[in-house]
Protein backbone atom coordinates (compact mmCIF):
# COMPACT_ATOMS: atom_id res chain seq x y z
CA UNK A 1 0.00 0.00 0.00
CA UNK A 2 1.71 3.38 -1.11
CA UNK A 3 0.46 7.08 0.48
CA UNK A 4 1.84 9.93 -0.04
CA UNK A 5 3.44 11.61 2.74
CA UNK A 6 6.84 12.41 4.01
CA UNK A 7 8.43 9.31 4.59
CA UNK A 8 7.32 7.08 1.26
CA UNK A 9 10.32 4.73 0.74
CA UNK A 10 10.88 3.46 -2.41
CA UNK A 11 12.47 0.26 -2.60
CA UNK A 12 14.65 -0.90 -6.10
CA UNK A 13 14.48 -4.37 -6.47
CA UNK A 14 17.15 -5.93 -9.45
CA UNK A 15 16.72 -9.26 -10.59
CA UNK A 16 16.60 -12.09 -13.25
CA UNK A 17 15.41 -15.09 -13.54
CA UNK A 18 14.83 -15.10 -9.26
CA UNK A 19 11.10 -15.73 -8.94
CA UNK A 20 11.90 -18.44 -6.22
CA UNK A 21 13.63 -15.73 -4.20
CA UNK A 22 11.34 -12.82 -5.14
CA UNK A 23 8.23 -14.92 -3.84
CA UNK A 24 9.93 -14.69 -0.95
CA UNK A 25 11.09 -11.17 -0.60
CA UNK A 26 7.73 -9.69 -1.55
CA UNK A 27 6.34 -11.38 0.98
CA UNK A 28 8.85 -10.31 4.08
CA UNK A 29 8.08 -6.63 2.31
CA UNK A 30 4.78 -7.08 2.91
CA UNK A 31 5.57 -7.94 6.60
CA UNK A 32 7.53 -4.92 7.17
CA UNK A 33 6.38 -2.24 10.01
CA UNK A 34 6.65 0.02 8.26
CA UNK A 35 4.17 -0.33 5.29
CA UNK A 36 4.72 3.06 3.22
CA UNK A 37 6.82 2.12 0.36
CA UNK A 38 6.39 1.39 -3.26
CA UNK A 39 8.45 -0.72 -5.51
CA UNK A 40 10.38 -0.53 -8.95
CA UNK A 41 11.61 -3.89 -10.43
CA UNK A 42 14.20 -4.10 -12.50
CA UNK A 43 13.75 -7.10 -14.63
CA UNK A 44 16.73 -8.56 -16.37
CA UNK A 45 15.02 -10.25 -19.25
CA UNK A 46 13.49 -12.65 -17.16
CA UNK A 47 12.13 -15.85 -18.44
CA UNK A 48 10.83 -17.67 -15.69
CA UNK A 49 7.43 -16.56 -13.82
CA UNK A 50 9.09 -13.16 -12.28
CA UNK A 51 6.84 -11.11 -14.18
CA UNK A 52 3.50 -13.18 -12.71
CA UNK A 53 4.57 -12.75 -9.28
CA UNK A 54 4.93 -8.89 -9.66
CA UNK A 55 2.15 -8.72 -10.87
CA UNK A 56 0.67 -11.01 -8.09
CA UNK A 57 2.18 -8.82 -5.30
CA UNK A 58 0.99 -6.35 -7.28
CA UNK A 59 4.29 -4.47 -8.40
CA UNK A 60 2.69 -1.40 -10.83
CA UNK A 61 6.75 0.39 -12.19
CA UNK A 62 8.48 -2.66 -13.19
CA UNK A 63 11.47 -1.86 -16.08
CA UNK A 64 12.81 -4.16 -18.55
CA UNK A 65 16.59 -4.22 -19.03
CA UNK A 66 18.14 -5.53 -22.16
CA UNK A 67 21.57 -4.76 -21.51
CA UNK A 68 22.67 -5.13 -17.33
CA UNK A 69 25.08 -2.22 -16.18
CA UNK A 70 24.30 -1.89 -12.73
CA UNK A 71 24.58 1.30 -12.40
CA UNK A 72 22.69 2.07 -15.44
CA UNK A 73 19.57 0.72 -14.09
CA UNK A 74 19.70 2.35 -11.06
CA UNK A 75 20.22 5.03 -12.38
CA UNK A 76 17.03 4.63 -14.25
CA UNK A 77 15.20 3.22 -11.29
CA UNK A 78 15.91 5.96 -9.64
CA UNK A 79 14.17 8.02 -11.79
CA UNK A 80 10.98 6.69 -10.98
CA UNK A 81 11.16 6.95 -7.52
CA UNK A 82 8.65 9.10 -5.59
CA UNK A 83 10.33 8.59 -2.21
CA UNK A 84 12.13 10.61 0.17
CA UNK A 85 14.39 7.48 0.57
CA UNK A 86 15.26 5.15 -1.47
CA UNK A 87 16.06 1.23 -0.83
CA UNK A 88 18.23 -0.77 -3.31
CA UNK A 89 17.64 -4.98 -2.85
CA UNK A 90 18.95 -7.89 -5.37
CA UNK A 91 16.05 -10.13 -5.45
CA UNK A 92 17.63 -12.45 -3.11
CA UNK A 93 18.86 -10.11 -0.40
CA UNK A 94 15.67 -11.35 2.35
CA UNK A 95 14.81 -8.85 5.24
CA UNK A 96 16.14 -10.70 8.67
CA UNK A 97 13.03 -8.96 10.05
CA UNK A 98 9.93 -6.90 10.14
CA UNK A 99 11.98 -4.01 11.14
CA UNK A 100 14.26 -3.68 8.06
CA UNK A 101 12.66 -0.51 6.72
CA UNK A 102 11.69 1.03 9.76
CA UNK A 103 15.45 0.52 11.31
CA UNK A 104 17.13 2.13 8.56
CA UNK A 105 14.54 5.26 8.41
CA UNK A 106 14.71 5.53 12.24
CA UNK A 107 18.62 5.50 11.64
CA UNK A 108 18.50 8.00 9.27
CA UNK A 109 15.86 10.42 11.18
CA UNK A 110 18.70 10.61 13.46
CA UNK A 111 21.89 11.06 11.47
CA UNK A 112 21.73 13.52 9.20
CA UNK A 113 24.97 13.71 8.15
CA UNK A 114 24.42 9.87 6.69
CA UNK A 115 23.59 9.97 3.05
CA UNK A 116 24.14 6.32 2.37
CA UNK A 117 24.12 3.18 4.41
CA UNK A 118 24.45 -0.20 3.88
CA UNK A 119 23.63 -3.50 5.67
CA UNK A 120 24.44 -6.99 6.55
CA UNK A 121 24.46 -9.75 3.90
CA UNK A 122 24.09 -13.09 5.35
CA UNK A 123 24.60 -16.47 3.45
CA UNK A 124 21.91 -18.27 1.60
CA UNK A 125 21.50 -22.00 1.54
CA UNK A 126 23.55 -23.13 -1.20
CA UNK A 127 26.23 -20.48 -0.69
CA UNK A 128 29.97 -21.95 -1.55
CA UNK A 129 32.76 -21.61 0.91
CA UNK A 130 34.67 -18.82 -0.58
CA UNK A 131 31.48 -16.74 -0.50
CA UNK A 132 30.56 -17.37 3.23
CA UNK A 133 34.48 -16.23 3.93
CA UNK A 134 33.71 -13.35 1.72
CA UNK A 135 30.51 -12.45 3.82
CA UNK A 136 32.15 -13.03 7.03
CA UNK A 137 35.00 -10.39 6.05
CA UNK A 138 32.40 -7.80 4.73
CA UNK A 139 30.11 -7.49 7.08
CA UNK A 140 30.74 -6.94 10.54
CA UNK A 141 28.28 -6.83 13.78
CA UNK A 142 28.87 -3.51 14.16
CA UNK A 143 28.92 0.41 12.94
CA UNK A 144 31.09 1.88 11.02
CA UNK A 145 30.76 5.50 9.34
CA UNK A 146 32.63 5.98 6.33
CA UNK A 147 34.14 9.40 5.79
CA UNK A 148 36.75 8.44 3.52
CA UNK A 149 38.04 4.94 2.43
CA UNK A 150 34.27 3.51 1.90
CA UNK A 151 32.48 0.46 1.21
CA UNK A 152 28.98 0.31 0.06
CA UNK A 153 26.97 -2.74 -1.23
CA UNK A 154 23.42 -2.61 -3.21
CA UNK A 155 22.50 -5.86 -2.21
CA UNK A 156 21.29 -4.00 0.67
CA UNK A 157 21.23 -0.19 0.39
CA UNK A 158 19.26 2.54 1.98
CA UNK A 159 19.78 5.99 0.67
CA UNK A 160 18.55 9.82 0.83
CA UNK A 161 16.67 10.19 -2.61
CA UNK A 162 17.77 13.57 -3.21
CA UNK A 163 21.56 12.94 -2.52
CA UNK A 164 21.27 10.02 -5.08
CA UNK A 165 18.99 11.73 -7.28
CA UNK A 166 21.84 14.61 -7.79
CA UNK A 167 25.02 12.06 -7.59
CA UNK A 168 24.09 9.12 -10.03
CA UNK A 169 26.24 5.82 -10.49
CA UNK A 170 28.73 5.42 -13.31
CA UNK A 171 26.49 4.18 -15.49
CA UNK A 172 28.78 2.61 -18.27
CA UNK A 173 30.53 0.35 -15.60
CA UNK A 174 29.86 -3.30 -15.51
CA UNK A 175 30.29 -4.15 -11.54
CA UNK A 176 31.71 -1.92 -8.31
CA UNK A 177 29.27 0.54 -8.84
CA UNK A 178 28.15 0.92 -5.50
CA UNK A 179 31.96 1.13 -4.37
CA UNK A 180 32.82 3.70 -6.69
CA UNK A 181 30.03 6.02 -5.90
CA UNK A 182 30.83 5.65 -2.26
CA UNK A 183 33.99 6.91 -2.98
CA UNK A 184 32.86 9.83 -5.49
CA UNK A 185 30.60 10.73 -2.80
CA UNK A 186 32.82 10.50 0.50
CA UNK A 187 35.26 13.28 -1.54
CA UNK A 188 32.76 15.50 -1.48
CA UNK A 189 32.38 15.36 2.46
CA UNK A 190 28.92 13.02 2.86
CA UNK A 191 28.89 10.32 5.16
CA UNK A 192 28.28 6.78 4.62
Amino acid sequence: MVKKYKDLISIIIRGKNESRWLKILLKELDKQTHQNFEIIFCDNLSSDNTLSVLKKHKVKKIIKIKKYLPGDVLNKAVQKCDGKYIAILSSHCIPLNNYWLSEYLEYFRKNYDIVAAFGKQLPLPGTSYQNLIDLDIIFKNEEIVYKRDPYLNNANSFFRAKILKKNKFNSKITNIEDKIWANKICNKGYKI
